[in-house]
């Protein structure tokens, strides 16, 4: 039993996490062009999608609301069982981390909401003795595809929102 401890002990302190390199958010390439503009009335500008973020301007008669959350959960075999499977020891996988994003985006003028788009993102992944992936890893991951859902449907859904824009205008 001391020999599985001392064991345990001296292969945990072995093992080395890597941390991903960080990458941009906002991937210039995937900008596309909505053909109507809006102020941000509620919401970080570093945490829009591409094409929204760049739709952004201070003299819009459309205002943007968005909001981002992000939850975390993390499952993993008891550390006695794990301890005493031998299988541990050469890289056995011990647990998953998952990371939940949640965005929503409301388009609105001064009298109705003309736009409001929800989506959500998984991102899991299984962790051993030896690889570890990062919390900050699985965030990025998680943020890129919710903002890259609410981007495509507020894309595919911008000739709706010009056709309102230009009727409230001609009011």
């Amino acid at each position: 039993m001391m020999l599985t401890i001392a064991l345990a002990t001296f292969v945990c302190s072995c093992g080395e996490v890597e941390d991903a390199p960080p990458t941009a958010y906002q991937d210039q390439s995937t900008v596309r062009s909505l053909g109507f503009t809006m102020r941000l009335a509620d919401g970080s500008r570093s945490q829009l999608p591409p094409s929204v973020a760049a739709a952004i301007s201070d003299t819009s008669s459309l205002n943007a609301s968005y909001r981002e959350t992000l939850s975390h959960d993390e499952s993993h075999a008891p550390l006695w069982q794990s301890a005493l499977d031998p299988t541990t020891y050469s890289g056995a996988t011990l647990g998953a981390r998952t990371v939940e994003a949640s965005a929503e985006l409301r388009i609105f003028n001064s009298r109705e909401t003309v736009g409001d788009y929800t989506a959500s993102a998984n991102v899991s992944k299984t962790y051993s003795m030896y690889k570890d992936p990062s919390n900050a890893e699985l965030e990025e991951s998680a943020r890129a595809a919710v903002r890259k859902k609410i981007d495509d449907q507020v894309v595919a859904d911008a000739p709706r929102i010009i056709g309102a824009q230009r009727a409230t205008s001609a009011k």
